[in-house]
C-alpha cells in the first residue's frame, strides 16, 4: 500500500507542477546541479532573479551578463566562472540612454554599456563601480568591415567575423582570412557565437506529433573541421518549445540562455547555463568546407555543367537574357552564384525524372536557359514562356528553393494549356470556375478572399500568377509541413488538386509516378 501512495504522490506532484505554469518545470526539465565543478550546470543565483538577458561577455573565468525582471531596470551581473559565485551587480537604474544595446567587457579590467544608436557608453570597473562615459563605435559594418569579392552586405557583421544564412547552407568568414569562407551544409544548425577558431551551434529538434524539442549545443573548431564537445538539454515537456536566446563562447567556456516557452499560456522560463566544453572533448569530425574563390567558380562550374547533363538546361551567369524588360545587376558573387546553383540542383532534383524536359520539349520550342544575376529591379525572378528558348531569371540576392517552382509553373502551365485545348476544354476557364462569382483579375481587390481562394494577395493578379503561387505554396506545404496554406480553406484546396490532376494529364513523365512533392495533401486519383 505504501509503494502505490508513493507513486500517486509523485503523480501528483507532476500535474500539480504541470497546471501551475511554465515559471515552475525547471525541476522537471532540468536537474538543477549545485556541483560547480561539474562540466555544465545551471547559474541557479542569476536564474533566480532575472526573467529576461539581453546579452552575455566572458573574459577569462569572469562572466557578464546584462539582464532585467519584470519592469525593473537593467542589471549588470559579474559571474565568477571558477568558483560558481557573484562577485558583483548593479543597478542601470540611474543610466541616460533611453536603449541599451549591450553591454561587453572593453577590456581585462573594464566594462562597457553602450547605446549604438547614440554611438555613447558607459564604463565600470570589474567591482560594477561606474568610471565614467566615453563613445562607443557600433559593431562593424559593410562599408568597414575586412572584406573580399565573396562577402556582400548580405552577411551579418561583428568584430571579428561576418556570417550568412542562405538556404541550407551557413557561411562564415573570419577577418583574419577574408578571402577564405567555411561553409557548412547543415539547415537544423544556428550560428550562437564565436572565438578564436571555435563556434558556438545550436540544433533544435522539435517534434510535431509529441510538441517536445530537443536541444544540442556544440562548440566547433572550423579550421580543422572537428566538433569538441556537445551536449543536449533534456526534452522539455509536452507543449513547451525550447530555444537558445543569448550566449557567448571562450577558449574554455561557453555560457546561454535556454529560453523555454508554454504554447498554451505564453508563459516563459529563462535559464542560464555555463558549459566547460573542453574538460571532455569528443573531437569529431564535421562537414564543413573551406572555400575560396577559385573553388567556388569550380564548383559553379561542375554544377553548370550537372544540371546541363541532367536536365538540358543551360546556365549563364551574370548575363543579360535574350527577352527582358528588366534592369539587373550582373555583378553576382562566385559565393552567391554558388548557393543559387547549389539550391537550385535540389530542387531540379524533386519532378520525376524527364519532366524537366518534357517542360520545353514543345512542338515550337525545344530549349530552356536559365540566367542568374545579382538582382532584378522591381522582381525577385521572372520567366519567359513564349520564346525558344525558354527563359527564367533567378536573383540571386531574393532566391530560394521555393521560386523554383513558383518560375517553373509559369513554364509548366503551357504543357497544360495545350493539353486542355486537345481535349477541346479550357483549362483556365475551369480554373476561374474556382474563384468567388463577382471576381476578375487584374480589377481593385480588396483582401477578403486572401486566404480563402487565394493562397495570397498577389495570387489574385492574374491567372498565371495564381497558378504559380498556389504551385509555390503545395512546394512548400512539402517543405515545411504546414499544411494550413493549402488545405484549410476548401477552395484553395479545389485548386490544388485541380492544379495537380492538370499536371498529372498534361505530362507523360507522370504515368508511373505515384508521390511528388506538391501532391502531399492532394485528393486525386494517381
Amino acid at each position: 500500500m505504501s509503494k502505490i501512495k508513493s507513486a500517486f504522490s509523485l503523480f501528483l506532484a507532476v500535474v500539480i507542477v504541470l497546471l501551475s505554469g511554465c515559471s515552475d518545470i525547471q525541476s522537471l526539465v532540468h536537474k538543477n546541479n549545485s556541483d560547480f565543478n561539474s562540466d555544465f550546470y545551471e547559474i541557479a543565483d542569476i536564474s533566480s532573479k532575472a526573467n529576461n538577458y539581453s546579452s552575455i561577455d566572458i573574459n577569462g573565468d569572469n562572466i557578464l551578463f546584462l539582464t532585467s525582471e519584470n519592469e525593473k531596470p537593467y542589471e549588470l551581473t559579474l559571474y565568477d566562472a571558477n568558483n560558481d559565485r557573484v562577485i558583483a551587480e548593479t543597478s542601470l537604474s540611474d543610466c541616460p540612454f533611453e536603449y541599451i544595446s549591450g553591454a561587453k567587457f572593453n577590456s581585462e579590467n573594464e566594462i562597457i554599456i553602450f547605446d549604438e544608436s547614440s554611438e555613447k557608453g558607459i564604463t565600470y570597473d570589474l567591482s560594477l563601480n561606474k568610471t565614467g562615459e566615453t563613445e562607443y563605435s557600433p559593431k562593424v559594418s559593410y562599408d568597414s568591415a575586412e572584406k573580399s569579392e565573396l562577402i556582400t552586405d548580405r552577411f551579418t557583421y561583428e568584430d571579428t567575423y561576418a556570417s550568412s544564412r542562405e538556404g541550407d547552407n551557413f557561411y562564415f568568414v573570419s577577418y583574419s582570412n577574408v578571402e577564405e569562407v567555411y561553409v557548412f551544409n547543415d539547415f537544423d544548425k544556428d550560428f550562437l557565437d564565436v572565438n578564436d577558431k571555435k563556434l558556438l551551434l545550436s540544433e533544435t529538434e522539435y517534434s510535431e506529433k509529441s510538441r517536445t524539442s530537443t536541444i544540442t549545443v556544440s562548440v566547433e573548431d572550423y579550421e580543422n573541421a572537428l566538433c569538441l564537445n556537445k551536449i543536449t538539454l533534456d526534452k522539455t515537456l509536452k507543449g513547451y518549445y525550447s530555444q537558445i536566446t543569448v550566449s557567448s563562447v571562450s577558449d574554455k567556456y561557453a555560457c546561454f540562455v535556454e529560453c523555454i516557452s508554454n504554447e498554451i499560456t505564453g508563459g516563459q522560463k529563462f535559464i542560464p547555463f555555463l558549459w566547460k566544453y573542453t574538460e571532455n572533448s569528443v573531437n569529431e569530425k564535421t562537414d564543413v568546407k573551406k572555400m575560396t574563390k577559385n573553388d567556388f567558380n569550380t564548383e559553379n562550374s561542375r554544377l553548370i555543367d550537372e544540371i546541363k547533363g541532367k536536365y538540358g538546361i543551360d546556365v549563364k551567369v551574370n548575363e543579360e537574357a535574350q527577352f527582358t524588360d528588366h534592369n539587373a545587376d550582373y555583378d553576382a558573387t562566385p559565393l552567391e552564384v554558388n548557393f543559387v546553383l547549389f539550391t537550385l540542383n535540389d530542387a531540379l532534383s524533386l519532378f520525376p525524372e524527364n519532366f524537366i524536359k518534357e517542360v520545353y520539349d514543345l512542338e515550337y520550342i525545344n530549349g530552356l536557359t536559365i540566367y542568374i544575376v545579382s538582382s532584378i529591379e522591381g522582381a525577385g525572378a521572372y520567366a519567359v514562356d513564349f520564346i525558344d528558348p525558354l527563359e527564367i531569371v533567378f536573383s540571386s540576392s531574393s532566391f530560394s528553393e521555393s521560386i523554383v517552382f513558383h518560375e517553373f509553373m509559369h513554364l509548366i502551365d503551357n504543357r497544360i494549356e495545350n493539353y486542355y485545348e486537345e481535349h477541346n476544354m479550357s483549362f483556365r476557364d475551369m480554373w476561374c470556375e474556382l474563384n468567388p462569382k463577382d471576381f476578375e483579375y487584374y480589377g481593385d481587390n480588396d483582401y477578403e478572399h486572401d486566404g480563402e481562394y487565394f493562397v495570397s494577395h498577389y495570387a489574385m493578379t492574374n491567372v498565371e500568377e495564381d497558378l504559380a503561387d498556389t504551385f509555390q505554396t503545395m512546394y512548400s506545404v512539402y517543405e515545411t509541413d504546414y499544411a494550413d496554406d493549402i488545405i484549410e480553406h476548401e477552395h484553395t484546396k479545389k485548386k490544388a488538386d485541380l492544379l495537380c490532376e492538370a499536371i498529372r494529364k498534361a505530362f507523360p513523365s507522370m504515368k508511373n509516378t505515384q508521390d511528388v512533392c506538391w501532391e502531399k495533401y492532394a485528393n486525386i486519383e494517381k
